[in-house]
């Protein structure tokens, strides 16, 4: 008899020990496993056209003879009128011909040096979002 009152005392001494722990419990924080960078949409003219401004018109304008990327006609180009469009890929980001250019894998753009970082994965995050003209 003292055996299995021995027993139901470690089982209750167990599920007390459990309950409490539990309570104090508060379960894993997924929104800290979120890069809130990743949660912001990022916009074409407010995000894109800007970097396209900064690092790539100066040769990429109206008399470049395949990509135009001033502001009337870089969406356009990247996707249906440039020598080489679509130079995006929304399905496998680093395929685009775009993100070739920019990241050095295939010819680096701008000659002058790869643009920073921060506006790589800007671009890369615009693609992620759908490429859209917003």
């Amino acid at each position: 008899m003292k055996r299995n009152s021995n027993y139901r005392l470690i089982f209750l001494l167990g599920l007390t020990l459990f309950s409490i722990s539990c309570n104090k419990d508060e379960g894993p924080f997924y929104a800290d496993l979120v890069n809130p960078v990743d949660t912001v949409e990022v916009s074409f003219s407010g995000d894109i056209q800007p970097i396209f401004n900064t690092y790539c018109t100066a040769c990429h304008n109206e008399s470049h003879a395949k990509l135009n990327l001033i502001s009337c006609c870089s969406y356009e180009q990247l996707w249906e009128a440039g020598f080489s469009a679509p130079y995006i890929d929304t399905m496998n980001i680093e395929s685009g011909n775009l993100y070739k250019h920019i990241t050095g894998s295939l010819s680096a753009m701008p000659p002058s040096g790869l643009m920073p970082e921060y506006e790589i994965n800007k671009i890369y995050q615009w693609i992620a979002q759908g490429a859209e003209n917003n």
